[in-house]
């Protein structure tokens, strides 16, 4: 109210200050009336005026003329400091090549060496390489799309380099100079090297190429430059001989007439001062007054924006919550029922079928947890490598036979689609799930309509997601009964729905916004009641260095284990630690347990046996990736597995340090006893591996 009442005032300034300045203005024109009526009869003043306009015309020609001389010899000095910065960013370029290969140098001669004397230049070069190439990228990459991507792969090869180097540093520095030496020895930093070169040839033979034309663009300034002088010079005198004659013809008729010829001047100059002063002042306080309603509805709608988010985060967070624990009570149950159903004789149908019966209902229970944590962004995801058109035609084909002959499908897929690294199947449901809403949004028929195209932000870039430099964009687009705006607000609220008791969860909205801003992009919506709804999803390109999930390994026999293998479990919910203790024996493995990190230590401490450690992730007082830390700095060859009712993440978002394989709660025999193997075997490979370095 109090921003409405400014702009309020700012309108009534102008007005006001306008009518001030048009009264004064009525002053200054009667007395120029005045000063005209008394020199009337003066005639010939008439042409001494045209003259001397004419000389003043002749005047502003040539200081134009001296401004445009002037102008040219400025972009002629712009033009040869271009180059200059051309020299510099070919001086850069190689300064970056050279950081990177005396780093190369001193790590392959420490690790031929082990001679610690190559460490200080090694680390010098890796110091000098980021400054220097955020130097190059400052002087050639600023403002341009693609030299930004060209500049973002080219910061990874050097990252994965840099990496490649410091792992071979530090095995040579364990003492494991072998593994180090088969690392060099492997080609991998040479061929990122190489890749790292060809990128800096391309940027160096495109920045002389630039510096060719900047110095061509030199010479032609001098030329324009030379011209405007002598085209300055040769107008230059023709206006001292033309003003030195005017000036003697009207010596005599100036004189006479130089008291009228300054009055009725001064009031010219004073008419168009203060023409210019209300036209200055109206234009500043009309700009002043539209930035001030500019800014008023830029605040409004950032401040509706963040009470919506806000909203939408606390919800996540309580449904998260919620998700997380219940997901621990399905784990007790579902592990129970697996014993249960392998402690009781199979002849005894009735108590297998109720057995069966109890598992289904806990499997459905756990679909649920698990859209209670795609919307709150906290789902297991196996995020991989997707061509967006491709996986659309797959899902339209699959849609088209579930809507219905009343509804016309119709796509326009985009060409040049840079792909997504996102889950496909999770993709997928959410395409599958708006196509549902919108059946239902047209139950006398209508048109749906699926849309792919890249997207390149214009301006500032999307308010939610993954900053990006483009995005893969997926609309669909219905002819339905659409909603009013109240209704579209809170479209992605869980459990929020206008459907009828018992034909809707009110979930599926919400655990299509979950995943796409978990895989990092943004949704938005569009509806008009009577006209249908639309909705964008805007997916971020694929970024180098992302790692593709594996894929899931077919079910096969049940994994089991010997009394020789012993495992620590460590999990802080009572009944979930004593039933996942009961299906570890029951696969023929030695168990122990532990209800947090400290004692789960002591453990370890006492029974130095223990070949895997199998931890929950969120715990009281220690997480369980800092208890597998502390424990492999003690004991290198545990193995480590975790487990959780979140993704495959650490608390705060981050990947597992140490990494691991992860078991989503609530799990099953089979699956436990699956991860569980591989984690023992993978341990053992890896101490097998060990064994002769250490050795040597």
């Amino acid at each position: 109210m109090q921003k409405r009442y400014c702009a309020l005032r700012v309108s009534r300034s102008i007005a006001k200050f306008g009518k001030m300045v048009l009264m004064e203005d009525a002053n200054v024109s009667t007395g120029f009336e005045d000063s005209r009526a008394g020199t009337r009869t003066w005639h010939f003043v008439v042409g001494v005026f045209a003259l001397l306009a004419a000389l003043i015309g002749i005047g502003a020609i040539s200081f134009a003329a001296f401004q445009r001389a002037v102008d040219i010899e400025r972009t002629r000095t712009e033009a040869v400091a271009r180059t200059s910065e051309g020299f510099e960013s070919l001086v850069a370029a190689e300064r970056v090549i050279n950081a990177l290969q005396e780093a190369e140098r001193s790590q392959r001669g420490f690790v031929l060496t082990e001679n610690p004397v190559f460490l200080e230049p090694y680390e010098a070069a890796i110091a000098r390489s980021s400054s220097v190439l955020d130097e190059l990228q400052r002087r050639i990459g600023e403002g341009d799309e693609r030299q930004t991507a060209r500049f973002v792969v080219l910061r990874r090869l050097i990252t994965l380099k840099l990496e490649e180097m410091a792992r071979s540093v530090e095995m040579t520095r364990r003492g494991r100079m072998e593994a180090a030496r088969i690392d060099v020895a492997s080609g991998y930093g040479r061929r990122l090297m190489d890749e790292i070169q060809a990128m800096m040839n391309e940027i160096v033979e495109e920045q002389r190429a630039v510096l060719d034309r900047r110095q061509q663009e030199v010479v032609k300034r001098d030329h324009l430059g030379a011209q405007s002088l002598y085209r300055l010079a040769a107008l230059g005198v023709a206006l001292l001989v033309a003003a030195l004659i005017s000036m003697i013809a009207l010596a005599y008729m100036v004189y006479r007439t130089k008291l009228a010829l300054e009055r009725e001047e001064a009031g010219e100059i004073r008419r168009n001062v203060l023409e210019a002063a209300v036209a200055a002042r109206t234009h500043e306080l009309t700009q002043a007054n539209v930035a001030l309603r500019a800014e008023i509805a830029s605040r409004e709608a950032a401040e509706n924006r963040l009470r919506q988010a806000q909203r939408m985060e606390a919800v996540g967070q309580l449904t998260g919550g919620i998700a997380h624990d219940f997901n621990n009570m399905l784990a007790v149950i579902i592990s129970s029922l697996d014993l249960l159903k392998r402690r009781i004789s199979a002849d005894d149908a009735r108590v297998v079928k109720l057995i069966d019966n109890a598992r289904e209902g806990a499997n459905r229970a756990a679909s649920l947890t698990a859209r209670l944590l795609a919307f709150s962004r906290r789902q297991s995801l196996n995020p991989q490598t997707v061509d967006v058109n491709t996986l659309m035609t797959g899902v339209v084909e699959l849609i088209g036979r579930t809507l219905g002959e009343r509804i016309s499908v119709e796509t326009k897929f985009g060409d040049n689609i840079p792909p997504v690294f996102v889950d496909p199947g999770e993709l997928e449901n959410v395409i599958i799930n708006l196509a549902a809403n919108a059946r239902d949004a047209m139950p006398d028929g209508g048109a749906l309509t699926i849309e792919t195209k890249r997207y390149v932000p214009d301006g500032e870039p999307l308010s939610e997601g993954e900053a990006a430099s483009a995005y893969a964009l997926i609309s669909v687009t219905d002819t339905g009964q659409g909603m009013p705006p109240e209704v579209a607000e809170r479209v992605f609220e869980p459990f929020f729905t206008t459907k009828a008791v018992g034909k809707g969860t009110g979930l599926g909205l919400s655990q299509v916004h979950g995943f796409v801003h978990q895989s990092g992009g943004h949704i938005s919506l569009e509806s008009t009641p009577g006209e249908g709804t639309r909705v964008d999803i805007y997916l971020p390109v694929q970024i180098i260095g992302r790692v593709v999930s594996s894929a899931p390994r077919a079910e096969g026999p049940l994994a089991r284990g010997s009394a020789e293998e012993t495992i620590l479990v460590v999990e802080d919910e009572d009944h979930l630690r004593m039933v996942t203790v009961e299906n570890l024996r029951e696969l023929g493995y030695t168990v122990r347990h532990a209800e947090n990190g400290k004692e789960a230590l002591e453990i370890l401490d006492e029974h130095p046996g223990i070949r895997l450690l199998f931890t929950d992730i969120v715990m009281p007082g220690m997480y369980g990736d800092e208890l597998a830390r502390e424990a492999l700095s003690r004991w290198p060859d545990l193995g480590i597995l975790y487990t959780s009712g979140f993704a495959r993440t650490g608390v705060d978002g981050e990947p597992l340090d140490p990494p691991a394989e992860t078991v989503r709660k609530p799990y099953t025999m089979e699956g436990l006893a699956q991860k569980v193997r591989e984690s023992l075997d993978h341990a053992s490979r890896v101490e097998a591996a060990a064994s002769p370095a250490s050795g040597s």
